[in-house]
């Protein structure tokens, strides 16, 4: 019934959205009274479409969150184990339900559209709601014929959808657990970072409607300054989502960094670019009057490029070249029918309002080299090129699959190392960048028409001065990096000067200055931690003659026996033992816990302290998380300590799967991922012996010294009641392995007439020790050893140094766009503000005029 109301829901969704674009049409052509009744109606009737959008999205999470694996939603993409914040990342792992909260957030940025577009909201709106029945069409999953359907709905039962033997003899079977969440999904910023993109995505949809909007109507001056708005909105969440995204990557991935260049990272920056060159557009418009055709083409193609990156990620044409791209679900027609679709209306309409553009390019006039409009079109210039070098190769599947089509078989591939590939590109982007952006700030306060010293000697010389400041400090001697850095500390010096004058004379229009140092201070933060990073954990290996590898093969990961330390260059690691966790979050090592038959709960044996607290109790019951085990390192620097917990998680369905951990220092970043350990189910004890000990004996074994410091009885194990005829007695062994002593107690128990024996296990010595029997007269134990490889794991570590930049940079931009888009509301109420007077005492002026004239009649009858 659950899933019938949510499908209910999908439908009326479109169905209203629609009519609300239908209603729309006809107020934006219709004139007087018809017009706004049309758009009366029109509010309505969207104002039922955001009920039916909540309603489906609160349904949808309903079913995730209450477990009702009966749909096949909940069942591939939830399990009972996951906390609550993790059922969010579910709603959004698969394509249907990312769809949804894509579909939420147009809804409610269609609210707002609808309350602050005034004149114009009826060819925005109609072009918004016209696009979101388009994206309500792809969940609604409707079959038009036997064969074709329409969308793909998250409301399926999944006997409807799994073909299994299970529901011919058991119809109403439901699994009691779902496939569970993937488990690079399982982190916090998976839950923040989407939502962001498609808060982003939903945000560009509006200067696109206002674009659209306006060559329909043929009113093409007017929403610029609206859309202009939208556009720093979009600019400041698409490109927080973005970096989200590359943080999480940070956390998560084990490439070893935060951008990859992957397929699907690249088709969330091309738009971003491009939006980057809209508003610069925008901005030269509405204070120059120039360049609008341009500006309008670059509002368009920002969104066009958004609806081609959904095309590239879930049309499953990246499967092959990208980790983070969807499975197709037969969406890729509907994709490719609405990129045609959007592309073609707006290249269209450009061309039937192409006179009319060029009715107002006569009175532009020319830009000069010495003028801020020149070198604000260089950077929208050198940003469309960016994302030009981005989008071709990134776009290679898609021309493979064109060619294919067509009997070519091109076989074109993206490059096989895109971090070199592009990296090699984009530093001539980035340092073009800093340059011309820096330019254009100081330009902006002050033209250079006859004297250039007086523009730029100041802030060049500082930018010098502090390049050369970097140089030294950061050892930079590529010559690429050398121009990045004095491009970079030009834009910082240039940013300076304009937030000198923005405080002099508009305070409250600091938004743009801040945004712009936030983008050099994350170049520079780029510039260090990508350029200048390095692997702390290589080492040089000499080939022995008959080797297979070059000699002096250089590896770049280490190997750490538990508890022995090893330097590595300034670090020293001691790997301190696996560890496993509790549903609650508190870490313990398995040797402080006996198995139990399930797998997923253990018996603790001995208390477990955290941070002078102790957190758990010997006898204590805990449920474990099966899946993951953390590996605890002991970094030593410098006199200090610090601890990192990278962790190992092995999926049912995708096997082992590695996350990193890192420790921020001052100015560099520690990234420790574990990159291989001992495989559990493949230990083997191999050696063996028996050996015979009394009270302070010792014997060696396997390089180790093992002494028994006597027995005791033991009055409580933890999981087994002792009767009052019971008898346990534990061995009390020290086991030195030349680093460190470890303790062992084996236990004998006499338990109503039988024995048991219980072992304990060394993991760290790789050592099992078990008493096979004791001599009550002289208190000898017959011990048996048996030996296994000691416990290790290797490890990459790789140093980042000053990528706080990065992250400080991105904040800094975000709090730009904020205050920038405060400021432009601001400005459009005081420039209504003023109309408003002009009108009013216009009014009022030709009110007294007709006063007078009627006085003027009245004295002379």
């Amino acid at each position: 019934m659950i899933g019938d109301i949510g499908h209910l829901m999908v439908v009326s969704a479109l169905v209203s959205a629609l009519v609300a674009a239908w209603c729309y049409s006809a107020s934006t052509f219709a004139d007087g009274v018809d017009a706004f009744q049309w758009k009366s109606l029109a509010r309505k009737v969207f104002y039922f479409h955001v009920g039916s959008v909540v309603g489906a999205v609160a349904i949808l999470f309903a079913i995730l969150y209450g477990q009702h694996y009966e749909y096949q939603y909940a069942y591939k993409h939830s399990s009972s184990e996951l906390p609550f914040y993790y059922i969010l990342s579910c709603f959004w792992e698969g394509q249907e339900g990312s769809f949804l909260i894509w579909i939420f957030w147009n809804a409610l940025v269609g609210l707002l559209l609808l309350h602050t577009a005034k004149i114009r909201e009826s060819s925005a709106m109609m072009v918004l709601t016209a696009v979101q029945s388009f994206f309500l069409t792809m969940i609604v999953g409707v079959y038009i014929t036997g064969e074709h359907r329409l969308g793909s709905s998250a409301f399926l039962l999944l006997k409807d959808t799994l073909n299994d033997p299970i529901y011919q003899i058991d119809a109403g079977f439901v699994p009691k657990d779902g496939t569970g969440l993937n488990p690079l999904l399982q982190n916090i910023w998976m839950v923040i970072h989407p939502p962001f993109i498609f808060l982003g995505f939903a945000i560009c949809l509006v200067p696109f409607s206002y674009g659209v909007g306006a060559l329909i109507s043929g009113e093409l001056k007017g929403w610029v300054r609206m859309a202009q708005i939208w556009s720093i909105a979009a600019l400041g969440v698409l490109g927080l989502g973005i970096m989200m995204g590359a943080y999480w990557a940070y956390e998560t991935l084990n490439f070893g960094g935060y951008w990859n260049w992957d397929p699907v990272e690249n088709a969330v920056l091309i738009p971003w670019l491009v939006l980057l060159g809209a508003v610069h557009g925008l901005m030269i418009y509405s204070k120059r009057k120039k360049g609008l055709f341009f500006s309008t083409v670059l509002v368009l193609m920002s969104y066009i490029l958004v609806v081609y990156s959904t095309f590239l990620t879930r049309s499953g044409i990246l499967g092959d070249s990208s980790v983070h791209s969807f499975t197709d679900l037969g969406l890729s027609g509907q994709l490719v029918f609405f990129l045609l679709f959007v592309l073609l209306l707006s290249g269209g309409l450009l061309v039937y309002r192409w006179r009319d553009f060029q009715s107002m390019v006569s009175n532009e006039g020319e830009f000069s080299i010495r003028s801020f409009d020149y070198w604000t079109i260089v950077g929208i210039g050198v940003f469309c090129l960016s994302a030009f070098q981005i989008l071709l190769p990134t776009s290679m599947p898609v021309f493979s699959a064109i060619s294919d089509a067509f009997g070519m078989n091109l076989s074109l591939a993206p490059p096989a190392d895109p971090v070199a590939f592009y990296s090699k590109f984009q530093i001539g982007f980035a340092i073009l960048f800093g340059l011309v952006m820096g330019m254009a700030q100081l330009l902006y306060w002050k033209r250079a028409d006859r004297d250039l010293e007086d523009v730029f000697l100041f802030p060049a010389t500082v930018s010098l001065v502090l390049s050369a400041f970097l140089i030294f400090v950061g050892s930079i001697a590529d010559w690429r990096y050398i121009l990045l850095v004095i491009s970079t500390s030009f834009m910082l010096c240039a940013t300076g000067v304009s937030f000198i004058q923005v405080f002099r004379l508009q305070r409250w229009r600091i938004g743009s200055p801040l945004m712009h140092f936030g983008f050099a201070v994350m170049l520079l933060g780029i510039l260090f931690s990508s350029g200048y990073s390095k692997i702390v954990s290589k080492n040089i290996t000499i080939s022995s003659p008959n080797s297979t590898l070059p000699e002096h093969t250089v590896q770049e990961h280490a190997l750490l026996n538990q508890n022995v330390p090893k330097d590595l260059g300034e670090y020293k690691f001691t790997y301190q033992g696996a560890l496993l966790s509790t549903k609650e979050g508190v870490h313990f090592s398995p040797e402080d816990a006996y198995r139990t038959t399930m797998e997923d709960v253990r018996v603790i044996k001995r208390g477990v302290w955290q941070e002078g607290v102790k957190v758990l109790s010997a006898g204590d019951t805990v449920h474990i998380d099966a899946e993951n085990t953390f590996y605890q390192i002991k970094v030593e620097k410098e006199g200090k300590t610090y601890y990192l917990k990278p962790r190992m998680q092995n999926n049912p369905n995708m096997g082992y799967v590695a996350s990193p951990d890192t420790h921020s220092f001052w100015g560099e970043d520690l990234y420790v991922h574990v990159s291989n350990f001992p495989d559990p189910a493949k230990k083997e004890w191999k050696e063996s012996i028996q050996t015979k000990l009394k009270r302070t004996e010792r014997v060696d074994f396997m390089g180790l010294s093992i002494k028994m410091d006597g027995l005791k009885e033991v009055k409580d194990l933890p999981g087994l009641a002792l009767g009052s005829d019971d008898l346990a007695l534990g061995a009390e062994l020290l086991i030195d392995d030349g680093y460190q002593i470890y303790s062992a107690t084996p236990i004998y128990l006499i338990k109503q007439g039988r024995i048991r024996l219980y072992s304990d296990e060394v993991q760290a010595l790789g050592l099992r020790t078990r008493i096979e029997s004791i001599d009550p007269k002289t208190g000898e134990i017959a011990l048996r050893l048996d030996a296994s490889q000691r416990d290790w794991i290797t490890i990459k570590a790789k140093e980042f140094p000053h990528i706080q930049l990065v992250w400080i940079g991105t904040l800094i931009l975000f709090i730009g766009a904020v205050l920038m888009v405060v400021s432009k509301i601001k400005e459009g109420k005081e420039a209504s503000e003023e109309i408003m007077s002009i009108s009013y005492k216009k009014e009022n002026k030709e009110d007294w005029e007709d006063q007078a004239v009627s006085r003027s009649i009245n004295t002379s009858i």
